[in-house]
């Protein structure tokens, strides 16, 4: 696991300094399209959805071959993973969606 965390804190700084460039799938998905040294196209994605609770998916997709190098459920990772999944889903969505989730869940009575 060392090694997933340490290559999501290089997607972290590689978007935070604009080497990563993310598309928008939907209104919470982001993918980031590239090359492997090999010639083979890697997708890699993010998701965000909720239904009674927040969870995640990042995944690591072969596109030629369409099989996945890497799937991870927010919910079955450990702790410095989570947080490491949601500063790189809010660093490339450019917002704190998981503030606000929490001002939703902790205001929907007021």
């Amino acid at each position: 696991m060392k090694r997933i965390e340490e290559n999501i804190k290089k997607l972290i700084d590689g978007t935070r300094n604009g080497k990563i460039k993310w598309g928008k799938k939907n209104p919470t998905t982001y993918n980031w399209m590239t090359e492997s040294s090999e010639g083979v196209k890697v997708n890699t994605i993010i998701q965000k959805f909720t239904s009674k609770e927040v969870n995640m998916l990042f995944r690591l997709w072969n596109l030629e071959e369409k099989y996945s190098y890497l799937d991870l459920q927010y919910k079955d990772c450990n702790d410095e993973l989570k947080s490491l999944l949601r500063e790189l889903y809010e660093t490339v969505s450019g917002n704190n969606l998981f503030v606000e989730d929490i001002f939703s869940d902790i205001l929907k009575d007021i």
